[in-house]
């Protein structure tokens, strides 16, 4: 895995491992292609996945768009870690990502765009979508 790691020219700018009850996530760079990627570890128990089933009700950043709802539902396992702000930083892990990824982005590229991915699978994916 290391080996593919030096041959795609990707570094690992980033690895959030604050606590291991926390989200996982890093942060990888491509400098030539200006590409950076997020990604999230996708471990999810059966008994979590019960446990979290419930739906959650969170603002919708797009409720002022002509039909769209107040709020929007997502599920406990995913919202309540990615959105809820931390007692630490006092911002959530969603914004701490955007922050990271935009510092990364202009030292990359200045304020031009550069190309963002964001994935994870299981658990993983669903945070990846909700940052995204």
């Amino acid at each position: 895995v290391m080996r593919d790691l030096v041959d795609s020219s990707l570094e690992v700018v980033w690895i959030s491992d604050r606590h291991p009850s926390d989200v996982n996530y890093c942060i990888c760079v491509n400098r030539m292609a200006s590409r950076v990627i997020v990604v999230f570890r996708g471990d999810e128990g059966v008994l979590r996945r019960v446990k979290d089933s419930t739906m959650m009700d969170h603002e919708n950043p797009l409720s002022e768009e002509l039909g769209n709802t107040e709020f929007i539902q997502l599920r406990a396992a995913v919202s309540k870690d990615i959105l809820t702000p931390r007692l630490d930083t006092k911002i959530s892990i969603v914004e701490e990502i955007h922050d990271r990824v935009n510092k990364i982005r202009i030292e990359l590229t200045g304020r031009d765009p550069c190309h963002v991915t964001i994935c994870g699978h299981n658990l993983g994916g669903g945070l990846a979508t909700v940052t995204g």
